[in-house]
C-alpha cells in the first residue's frame, strides 16, 4: 500500500471531482486508476471517462474490472472507455454481455412497475388509509 492510498484509508485525503479533473489535466494515470477503484460513484464515472480520453493502455485491466460495477452509469462509462482504448474481440464480447445485462435489468424494472409490484414493497405507513383514520379520530370527542 503506497502513501497515497494509506492517507485515503485513514480519511486524511478525500477524492473530489476537482482532484480528479486536476489529475486528468496533468495526466496522472495512477491516481485516476486509484479514483476509479476507490471513489464514490460520481468520481468513478469521471475517472473512467478520463482514463478513456487519455488512451493509456495500462488502464484496460482496471476498466475491465469496473465494467462489472454495481452502479449502471459507472459500468456504461467503463464500457465506452474500453471501446476507445482497444479493439480486442474478447473485451468487445464482455462489453456486449454487460450491455445486455443492463438492458435485461431495465426490462425487469419496467415490468415490475407495470405489474404494480412496487406497491407491495411500499412501507407500512404508506399503505394505511389515512383519510379513514382521521375521520375516525374526528368522531371521538376532544379532551381539553
Amino acid at each position: 500500500m503506497n502513501t497515497f492510498s494509506y492517507l485515503y484509508k485513514i480519511g486524511f485525503i478525500r477524492l473530489t471531482k476537482k482532484k480528479v479533473e486536476k489529475w486528468n489535466r496533468i495526466q496522472n494515470i495512477d491516481k485516476l486508476i486509484f479514483a476509479l477503484e476507490n471513489g464514490l460513484y460520481d468520481i468513478r464515472i469521471l475517472a473512467a471517462k478520463y482514463l478513456g480520453n487519455l488512451k493509456d493502455r495500462n488502464a484496460i485491466p482496471v476498466l475491465r474490472k469496473s465494467l462489472n460495477d454495481k452502479v449502471k452509469p459507472v459500468s456504461l462509462q467503463s464500457a465506452e472507455s474500453l471501446r476507445r482504448l482497444t479493439n480486442n474481440a474478447d473485451i468487445e464480447i464482455e462489453i456486449r454481455e454487460k450491455l445486455k445485462y443492463w438492458e435485461e435489468e431495465e426490462e425487469k424494472e419496467r415490468n415490475r412497475i407495470i405489474s404494480n409490484e412496487i406497491h407491495v414493497d411500499m412501507p407500512k405507513w404508506k399503505k394505511r388509509d389515512w383519510v379513514a383514520i382521521v375521520k375516525e379520530m374526528l368522531k371521538k370527542p376532544m379532551r381539553w
